[in-house]
C-alpha cells in the first residue's frame, strides 16, 4: 500500500488535535502545534537518515521548517515528553506535512517520491 494513500492514524500516531505545550529543550521546540501549515522536519544535523530526508526535500523542492532536535545537548532532546508525542520513537528525522507524522526516513521519501514524483 503507498503510504501517500494511507491515514495519518497508519503512519504515526501523535500530533493530531494536540494543544499548545511547551518544551524545557530545545528554543525551537518551545511552541508546538497539531499540524503546522509548512511543513517541519525534525532533525539533527550530524544524523545521516536526517541528511537524506534534506536532500530528498531539496530534489522534490519542498521548502520546510527545520526544527533542530539535538540528540546528545541534556541527554538527547530526542527523549523529551514533547517531542515524544510527536515520535514515540524517540528518533530524528520527523516530518510533519499534508496531516501526516512521518517518522523513518525511508517512508518520508517513500512520500515525497508518491507525492512529489517530478523532484
Amino acid at each position: 500500500k503507498s503510504l501517500s494513500k494511507m491515514k495519518a492514524s497508519q503512519v504515526a500516531p501523535a500530533a493530531q488535535n494536540q494543544t499548545k505545550q511547551s518544551c524545557k529543550t530545545s528554543p525551537k521546540l518551545s511552541t508546538i502545534y497539531s499540524m503546522p501549515d509548512k511543513p517541519q522536519l525534525y532533525s539533527y544535523f550530524h544524523s545521516s537518515c536526517s541528511w537524506r530526508v534534506r536532500i530528498a526535500l531539496n530534489l522534490a523542492m519542498i521548502e520546510v521548517e527545520q526544527v533542530p532536535i539535538h540528540l546528545a545537548r541534556n541527554g538527547g532532546e530526542q527523549h523529551s515528553q514533547d517531542y515524544q508525542k510527536i515520535n514515540p520513537l524517540k528518533q530524528v528525522p520527523t516530518l510533519e506535512i499534508d496531516g501526516l507524522v512521518l517518522t523513518q526516513s525511508v517512508a518520508i521519501m517513500e512520500y515525497i517520491h508518491d507525492t512529489h514524483p517530478e523532484g
